[in-house]
């Protein structure tokens, strides 16, 4: 009787104990391994992440590249000044200022007064021609006239600015220029520019001549003349040179560009 209490007894802890889990630890969720749990470790902080070593390729002094700047268009040229001229004295000094043609301004088909007269405002012609020295034609000036400064006997220089074209006739003759250089844009020296200059004794002429005038260069003391290849025509132009010993022919120009020279009884 005694043992049949004790099984019985027994049974009843077994259920007990059973229905409580038997104190057994959880198990692991689905599909998660059990041993996750205690093995995971946490992540690593940007402190535990090794460094990338430098690139050698590259200088880590040399300055950055920067780029080029675009190119800045060129500006336009300015339009020449369509004149008239001005003209100022000073100091022996006449200046032909502004643009257009630089002329012996008329009161009358036969009757005109010098540029220089107006510039000095002198009503003594011989007075005013005698008190210049030099001249300066200024940039924007594209042509000298007929008559236009001649008869300067005490003129010793000339500047004469790029944008002239022509020189007309007549234009320095019997002036006192002693040399003169006539720059490349001038394309035309018209007759007798600078007849009579009894002290010139030398003409530099500009390469982008096409047309030299009658006796140019008449009755003056220059002993060579050299002709750029652009020039075309030039008939009679060294007429009345006697004084020319050497004659330079750049282009194709016949012999007859020789003609009233010096050198023609050479021929």
């Amino acid at each position: 009787m005694n043992t049949l209490k004790k099984i019985a007894l027994l049974l009843a802890l077994v259920l007990v104990l059973s229905a409580c889990g038997g104190g057994k630890a959880d198990p692991a969720p689905a599909g998660v391994p059990a041993e996750t749990r205690e093995t995971q470790e946490p992540a690593e902080t940007p402190e535990d992440t090794p460094e990338e070593p430098p690139d050698e390729t590259q200088d880590a002094s040399a300055p950055a590249a920067v780029p080029e700047p675009e190119p800045e268009p060129e500006p336009e040229p300015e339009p020449l000044p369509a004149g008239p001229p001005t003209y100022t004295f000073e100091n022996g000094v006449l200046t032909c200022s502004g643009g257009g043609e630089v002329n012996a301004r008329g009161s009358g088909p036969e009757s005109w007064v010098p540029v220089v007269q107006n510039a000095i405002f002198s009503t003594n012609r011989s007075e005013a021609m005698a008190a210049v020295e030099k001249v300066v034609v200024e940039e924007g000036i594209t042509s000298i006239a007929y008559h236009a400064l001649d008869h300067l006997e005490n003129l010793k220089e000339v500047t004469l600015p790029d944008t002239l074209t022509s020189i007309g006739p007549s234009s320095f003759s019997q002036s006192g220029l002693t040399s003169v250089r006539i720059p490349d844009s001038v394309t035309e020296i018209d007759k007798s520019a600078f007849d009579g200059c009894k002290n010139l004794s030398s003409v530099t002429l500009p390469s982008g001549l096409t047309q030299i005038g009658f006796e140019f260069i008449a009755s003056t003391p220059i002993t060579r003349i050299e002709i750029p290849a652009s020039v075309e025509n030039m008939d009679g132009a060294l007429s009345e040179a006697f004084n020319l010993t050497e004659i330079v022919l750049h282009g194709e120009l016949s012999l007859q560009a020789i003609e009233g020279t010096a050198l023609k009884g050479l021929m």
